[in-house]
């Protein structure tokens, strides 16, 4: 076991901290996926909406805030991806005495669905490669609803 050079205490080994803290791996998992999501992370949903809003401003002319939000999509980055540094790089700790919260199924039947959106949205936005789904288009469907929200009146 390495010692930190202050010597003060021993540096957490991989299978110290390679767990979360309560066993709940999948969980975990899950957090992590939605803070990359909300950090703008390319391959999801959040990327995709930030991206969205960028292009939108700079065909507006309105470069100062794309800089200004571009400025703050960074910084927030290290606030959202923080969390999950913490479930995995810390040192577990101590053992309390009350049991884990069981996911039941149908929170987890939420959580999944919610992760397959996340990716899904992510990586084909505008378009349906799964037969099964046919052509999605969800950008397209935001377009038109935010152009019938100002058009009736509600600006």
């Amino acid at each position: 076991m390495f010692r930190q050079s202050s010597g003060a205490r021993p540096l957490p080994t991989r299978s110290r901290r390679a767990q979360p803290s309560g066993g709940q791996v999948g969980l975990a998992a899950l957090m992590t996926l939605f803070m990359l999501s909300l950090a703008g992370i390319p391959g999801t949903v959040g990327f995709i909406a930030k991206f969205t809003i960028f292009v939108a401003a700079v065909n507006a002319d309105v470069i100062w805030l794309t800089i200004l939000g571009l400025l703050a999509s960074v910084v927030s980055v290290y606030y959202y991806l923080r969390l999950p540094v913490l479930m995995y790089m810390r040192e577990p700790a101590e053992e309390s005495s009350a049991p884990p919260r069981e996911v039941s199924s149908g929170e987890a039947l939420v959580l999944g669905i919610c992760a397959l959106a996340v990716l899904f949205l992510g990586f084909s936005p505008n378009w349906g490669w799964l037969p099964i789904f046919g052509d999605v288009h969800v950008l397209d469907w935001a377009r038109e609803s935010v152009s019938q929200l100002f058009s009736s009146g509600l600006s």
